[in-house]
């Protein structure tokens, strides 16, 4: 099972059984990673995570890895992507965003105009 999501449900949520994590852009902060990560290798269980990233992030994200403890972090290179599959990757990454602000935007005014707050 692959789980792909956004920083909001990557804390707090027990997904079960998920196998592996894709991270489709590098987190800032070590924080939102290891949220992020830890949807995966549950209850002491291996998990696999993928963050994709350019080569300019590589030196930035094993910076943040290195406040983290216990980080087994293999790296795999990739054949170059060519810059058409990239474009197409990221008008895709915004149509999904727009859905996804437009299915948020209902299920608020279903809820009254309330947000996710706790009562």
């Amino acid at each position: 099972k692959v789980l792909v999501c956004s920083d909001v449900i990557s804390r707090g949520i027990d997904v079960p059984h998920v196998e592996c994590v894709v991270n489709y852009d590098v987190p800032t902060h070590i924080k939102t990673y290891v949220h992020r990560v830890g949807r995966t290798a549950r209850a002491g269980k291996e998990g696999t995570t993928i963050t994709l990233m350019e080569k300019k992030q590589v030196y930035h994200f094993k910076q943040m890895l290195k406040k983290a403890e216990n980080s087994h972090v293999a790296q795999t290179k990739t054949e170059k992507i060519e810059e058409e599959r990239i474009t197409n990757f990221k008008i895709c990454l915004r149509k999904l965003e727009e859905m996804l602000g437009k299915e948020t935007a209902k299920s608020k005014m279903r809820r009254g105009g309330r947000g996710w707050e706790k009562k």
